[in-house]
């Protein structure tokens, strides 16, 4: 699923005022990709996409979820910079 856009909302850009305005459709987003951080804040990342040609109903701009995960493999293999004393190693 993580290379499939899930399209969650649109919006219209709004050049008298340099802003886009979009609607997102809540239901459209799947729970695995709704976070919570160590503080208790919850967290959605979406990305907002230029048209390339204003749809039928003056839109402008599509909104998806961002699917992006880090590669925990890659993550978890990643050389320690630091040496035990906490000096770098060069």
């Amino acid at each position: 699923m993580a290379n499939e856009k899930i399209y969650c909302g649109s919006g219209k850009s709004s050049p008298q005022y340099d802003m886009v305005n979009i609607d997102v459709c809540i239901e459209k987003i799947p729970k695995e990709f709704i976070s919570t951080d160590k503080n208790g804040n919850t967290w959605l990342k979406l990305t907002v996409s230029k048209r390339k040609e204003t749809d039928q109903y003056g839109k402008t701009h599509t909104v998806t979820v961002n699917t992006w995960k880090p590669n925990t493999a890659t993550i978890d293999n990643t050389p320690n910079m630091a040496t035990d004393n906490g000096d770098l190693p060069f």
